[in-house]
């Protein structure tokens, strides 16, 4: 064929690829016919009568070696056709898989027997070839003092000096593309170009990293910058490992282990939340152990906030481990995208082999809120599905998978869900910590249970909504021991004047008459704790309106001891506000009796005529999951209130 030169050329950029990925050659074959091969060999036709044949080092390698020469094979086809866009296709495929191949490499060395600083040095000098840079450099800094470890020798204290101080005063991201920006920012360096940054880690021992060109110019593009960024949180995690290594005592025992990991694991969660504008985001992580393969984080930029939530397979440090490979996957395509189901995409590319090797899987929901709150978008991978409490109708809705966990195939859709969020809405991201726990009647909390709860809380704020999740989880499981990891992300959409109570008090009892004296504890605790003085009798009338419809609903909606009661009372500047749900039978408010009649009283007795008569509003609704929603409001004295 007239074009043979051609794709001979562009296998010359290939084939040192397919050796260091598999272990053997890569030539083509042509012929009509496919060629005859063993099982070391997979083949694929690129044009008519042209056959792309890869050897391999193992059959192990089969189902990733075929992947990766059927798509070398359609790439190459476009080069017996169109030889100048073939050359910037293959240029793109080579940089694509140097970046790939980096990350690959880095998996490796870091579990590697090497220390840390041998590592360090040796994940800058790939990816100083990578970028195609002279020279790399790490310093590491403890005792006040900052030691440098160069690729390449021949640098002085002076330049030493003047690129630390530079750094320092970036305070983030440095990067010059010409000489005379290195030669402003970094004096007496001596550097073409340069890009470097501190590390995010222990104050008292700083680390910093750079590359750069001494001979040549160069310009860092999207793809440099997305792996520098990356090879930023490879480093961070191999540093702080590192640091909480060398704090273990001589003969410290596994417990220590796991306790020097659980910082690491905090560390690496954020120290502030960024808010979009009208939001409010609160979280937690809670390790079943000292770790877990949980992982929380929200980031800001490109115009928005991203909320990432996943599970490793897996428990305890080996979970963990993977976790921090998983944040550091996805930490690094923030900065080039904001799409989630891309930024799954990309992960699942890059982490796809290791989690394979290690037989483990991720399941993970990424949500993206633009930074002014116009819109909010998700994907979700595998993980228990989100729950979006609906202001407008007190509805739960589930938000499902989007697309498949990482690590179960190779490619996976970048599929993304809208959200419409509403003022009062709220979103509640979770791992299965949070729903599998089961009480001391071996019932789950389920989401059943949670849902619940977001009817009963949702008027809080994201931080008090998400104590109370926590405490009920607390309660739920009594002294029963964690049996898994749990996180809670917790998103609400704030009116435009947000009114927030001035003290609220949760309470969640089983459906027994047993527990009407908790509900009574519980509104006298709320009144010792109230900001206002009121009249005895006012609140007296308030106590036993609670608490004859605790008791209604005890007697005629749920199952003595099948099912809880969730309740809130809460103080706002001009009256209380009563909320009770439950999972019981529905109540047919319109029949209830509107006036009271002692010589013939309805079935029940007084309860609804003294609720009735005390509250001046009561709202009821039977929602979606059979729950019944209560709603009642006294107003308070003129005398008394907080704020008109």
């Amino acid at each position: 064929m007239s074009d043979q030169n051609e794709i001979e050329h562009q296998l010359t950029g290939l084939r040192p690829i397919w050796n260091e990925l598999f272990g053997d050659v890569l030539y083509v074959a042509y012929g009509d016919d496919m060629p005859t091969t063993d099982a070391l060999a997979v083949c694929h036709e690129m044009v008519p009568g042209a056959w792309l044949i890869g050897r391999m080092r193992s059959t192990d390698l089969r189902v990733s070696a075929n992947a990766v020469l059927k798509g070398w094979a359609v790439t190459l086809q476009a080069a017996a056709t169109v030889e100048v866009r073939t050359q910037r296709l293959v240029e793109q495929l080579v940089t694509a898989w140097n970046r790939l191949g980096l990350m690959h490499k880095a998996a490796l060395l870091m579990r590697s027997p090497l220390g840390a600083e041998q590592i360090c040095i040796e994940l800058m000098a790939m990816a100083c070839d990578t970028v195609e840079l002279d020279v790399a450099f790490v310093g590491l800094g403890r005792d006040g003092y900052v030691r440098f470890m160069w690729t390449q020798n021949g640098f002085t204290n002076f330049q030493e000096a003047s690129i630390l101080h530079a750094l320092i005063r970036s305070d983030g991201l440095l990067r010059c593309d010409t000489p005379d920006q290195c030669n402003r920012m970094i004096p007496g360096g001596g550097f073409k170009s340069f890009i470097g940054r501190r590390l995010l880690t222990d104050a008292s021992r700083p680390v910093y990293i750079g590359m750069a060109a001494r001979e040549t110019p160069h310009t860092y593009n999207a793809g440099d910058i997305q792996i520098f960024e990356s090879l930023v949180e490879q480093l961070t995690t191999v540093i702080e490992i590192d640091r909480l290594h060398e704090q273990q005592v001589d003969s410290e025992s596994i417990r220590r282990d796991m306790e020097l990991a659980s910082e690491v694991q905090t560390g690496m969660l954020p120290l502030t939340l960024p808010n979009p504008d009208g939001f409010s985001i609160a979280a937690m992580l809670k390790p079943a152990s000292k770790v877990g393969g949980d992982l929380y984080d929200v980031y800001s930029g490109n115009g928005s906030v991203s909320v990432m939530v996943c599970d490793v397979s897996g428990k305890g440090f080996p979970a963990a481990l993977l976790s921090f490979e998983v944040r550091a996957a996805i930490r690094s395509q923030f900065h080039s995208a904001n799409h989630p189901g891309v930024i799954l995409r990309n992960a699942n590319q890059s982490l796809y082999e290791d989690l394979v090797r290690v037989n483990r899987f991720v399941t993970v929901t990424l949500l993206s809120i633009r930074q002014d709150g116009s819109s909010v978008v998700y994907s979700n991978a595998g993980h228990p599905s989100a729950l979006h409490y609906r202001a407008s109708d007190h509805q739960i809705l589930h938000l499902e998978s989007t697309t498949f966990p990482l690590g179960i195939f190779a490619n996976i859709s970048a599929a993304v869900q809208p959200i419409d969020m509403e003022a009062g809405d709220v979103l509640l991201l979770y791992s299965d910590g949070l729903t599998e726990v089961e009480d001391y009647k071996g019932r789950l909390l389920g989401l059943g249970g949670i849902g619940q709860l977001l009817l009963t809380l949702n008027s809080l704020p994201a931080e008090g909504i998400l104590e109370r999740l926590q405490a009920v989880h607390g309660q739920h499981q009594g002294e029963y021991a964690v049996s898994d990891d749990m996180t809670i992300v917790v998103i609400k959409k704030l009116p435009e004047n947000p009114v927030e109570p001035d003290i609220y008090l949760h309470w969640r009892i089983e459906g027994d008459l047993s527990q009407l004296a908790s509900v009574s504890d519980s509104i006298q605790h709320f009144a010792a704790n109230l900001a206002v003085e009121v009249d005895q009798v006012w609140f007296e009338e308030v106590h036993l309106a609670v608490s004859e419809a605790a008791a209604n609903i005890m007697k005629h909606s749920v199952n003595e001891g099948e099912g809880y009661i969730n309740g809130l009372y809460a103080l706002y500047p001009t009256h209380i506000e009563v909320v009770m749900v439950d999972n019981g039978r529905p109540f047919n408010w319109d029949s209830a009796p509107m006036r009271f009649d002692k010589d013939a009283p309805a079935e029940g007795g007084y309860g609804m005529h003294i609720i009735r008569d005390v509250m001046d509003s009561i709202q009821y609704q039977r929602l979606p999951g059979n729950f019944n929603h209560w709603r009642m409001i006294r107003n308070l004295p003129n005398s008394v209130r907080t704020r008109n």
